[in-house]
């Protein structure tokens, strides 16, 4: 069956995925734990889930056939999710002077999961999830029960680790990549110039390249012009903090302007003014301090 882990169901795998469950099934089951060998299915479905999208599992030093994304069961069967942690060389198709690291460390039944990308960053890209909440009957007789919520876990999986790894290695070598994150920074800038004042400070809470992209002073100097209009005179690389002022100023006034002409001190103004001071004060505003 030619689909992939997030099209899974309680009846169907990818054919590929489970001949290994199988192959790890036979060879354990009598030697080992029933929570040992739920932890190996589940270092088997991150592994699978990498090779579907590109990255090929480096086994020896050197990789003769890049292309190549199946992975070998008997070589799978010498990765062990031990009690410390597991590490796994892999290279993204088409990359092969680019390795990529996973590390994976269990705590308890949670399995936090870093990759590295030595040769193009310093960032680590992390995600912490649940064994049990995707390996649930590791005993099961039909293999496609012993999962669930494969969908989530496809999803959270490729949205935290692989579009961004992906995007890195792609932005490093100079080309383009369908996600955010491997858009140019100029180009970035004027989707963001765009956005009003509360999706730019969310858009800077979703990833720390993005938070660190939106430190740039010559975007806020140009916000400050966009939504106060505004020639400063004094020159300065705060501009942030002059947004803030600005737009905490404009906020205040706004209450007292509402009482010309219209119903000065009703219940109407003072639940206007409590939704301002809520926005003053909101804690969104800690990632441009």
């Amino acid at each position: 069956m030619n689909f992939k882990i997030e099209d899974s169901t309680k009846d169907k795998l990818p054919s590929e995925f489970e001949e290994m469950i199988k192959g790890i099934i036979t060879r354990k089951q009598s030697t080992h734990s029933l929570e040992s060998i739920r932890k190996d299915i589940f270092l088997t479905l991150i592994v699978f889930v990498m090779t579907e999208n590109g990255f090929v599992p480096v086994f020896q030093k050197s990789v003769k056939d890049d292309s190549e994304t199946k992975t070998d069961m008997d070589q799978m069967s010498e990765w062990r999710f031990n009690r410390e942690k597991c590490e796994i060389d892999f290279i993204l198709a088409g990359f092969r002077d680019i390795p990529v690291k996973l590390i994976l460390c269990p705590l308890g039944m949670t399995a936090l999961i870093n990759v590295f990308i030595s040769d193009v960053n310093s960032e680590v890209y992390s995600v912490c999830l649940s064994i049990n909440q995707y390996v649930v009957s590791p005993d099961a007789l039909i293999v496609p029960m012993i999962f669930q919520n494969l969908k989530q876990f496809s999803n959270i999986f490729k949205n935290k680790i692989v579009t961004p790894v992906k995007s890195s290695i792609l932005t490093y070598c100079g080309y383009s990549s369908a996600s955010l994150l491997g858009l140019p920074e100029e180009l970035l800038f004027n989707i963001f110039l765009r956005l009003p004042i509360n999706d730019i400070i969310n858009v800077s809470q979703t990833c720390k390249k993005l938070a660190l992209l939106l430190e740039n002073h010559s975007f806020w100097h140009k916000l400050l012009l966009r939504d106060f209009k505004k020639e400063l005179v004094d020159a300065t690389d705060d501009w942030k903090q002059l947004y803030k002022k600005a737009y905490v100023a404009q906020q205040q006034s706004m209450p007292w302007s509402c009482q010309v002409g219209c119903r000065t001190g009703t219940l109407h103004d003072l639940m206007d003014f409590s939704d301002f001071v809520s926005c003053i004060d909101n804690p969104l505003w800690d990632i441009i301090l």
